[in-house]
């Protein structure tokens, strides 16, 4: 369901009309049996015309605890996040086919396909089982809260601890955690991180033979120019997106509004159309 409204934000209106469209895809009503609705604590969700309406229709609200979604929310453990590598691949593919900007037609254009790919059976079921909703699994949830809260574990800080003693070979090691899980190595996720890594590893290649030493500081000068394309190439990009933005409220400032807030409906379609052929 799409929707608009003035401030761009959600509203008690367009939740209640998301919950209409909910309850006539799932077919809840007082005759079936009850269904379990698992949603944030946005003010929305505490109305009480959207309440009233859930239980009517046999549908039991479950709000999740604050500042939890990440951990307990399925869709947020394990869904959005491939939603928006698609949704990135699918600007660059637009970007890289000379279009010159990405814009809110390119994105309909691409949602079809995009939502496709994320939202697969297997994933959605998988980013249950992942939140500990269903199977019901508090370990699950324990972990999660411990990753996100604590951020590294007693593993990695293993490993910091002997790559700074001059032993980087060490990172390369895969350990088994207390409740028997695979932990695997952490791995740069940034340019510079990448860049920080290397430098270490040319400091100890002062140990190795001349010939060895040069084809390796070769080796790390060309990697490195190779890591800093994609880099130039995303501020490239941002830049880019800057100055389309810039464009696009110039052009805002200088034309008439003549959208408002509301929701198009081909019932309010049809109305206008009677009205014009009555004119």
């Amino acid at each position: 369901m799409i929707a608009i409204s003035p401030t761009g934000y959600t509203n008690e209106k367009i939740a209640v009309t998301w919950l209409d469209h909910l309850i006539k895809q799932i077919d809840a009503s007082p005759n079936q049996h009850w269904r379990l609705l698992l949603l944030d604590g946005h003010i929305t969700h505490c109305k009480n015309d959207f309440i009233i309406k859930c239980h009517e229709n046999h549908i039991v609200l479950f709000q999740f605890p604050f500042y939890l979604t990440q951990v307990l929310q399925p869709f947020d453990v394990g869904v959005f996040r491939p939603c928006k590598h698609y949704h990135n691949k699918a600007i660059h593919h637009t970007l890289h086919s000379l279009d010159i900007e990405h814009t809110l037609y390119s994105f309909f254009r691409e949602l079809s396909s995009i939502c496709e790919q994320s939202f697969q059976p297997d994933r959605i079921k998988n980013s249950f089982q992942e939140s500990g909703m269903f199977p019901v699994s508090f370990k699950q949830r324990l972990r999660k809260m411990r990753h996100y809260n604590q951020g590294k574990g007693p593993e990695v800080a293993a490993t910091n601890s002997a790559k700074s003693n001059g032993n980087p070979g060490t990172q390369s090691a895969i350990s088994v955690a207390e409740g028997g899980e695979l932990e695997l190595p952490v791995l740069p996720s940034t340019y510079f991180e990448c860049q920080r890594e290397m430098s270490e590893w040319v400091d100890q290649a002062e140990a190795f033979s001349t010939s060895s030493k040069d084809r390796f500081k070769q080796w790390t000068k060309d990697k490195q120019v190779y890591l800093a394309q994609p880099e130039h190439q995303q501020e490239s990009y941002q830049n880019r997106q800057t100055r389309i933005v810039e464009a696009a409220q110039q052009k805002s400032k200088s034309t008439r509004v003549i959208q408002k807030g509301s929701f198009i409906t081909v019932e309010s379609a049809r109305l206008r159309k009677k009205e014009k052929k009555k004119k």
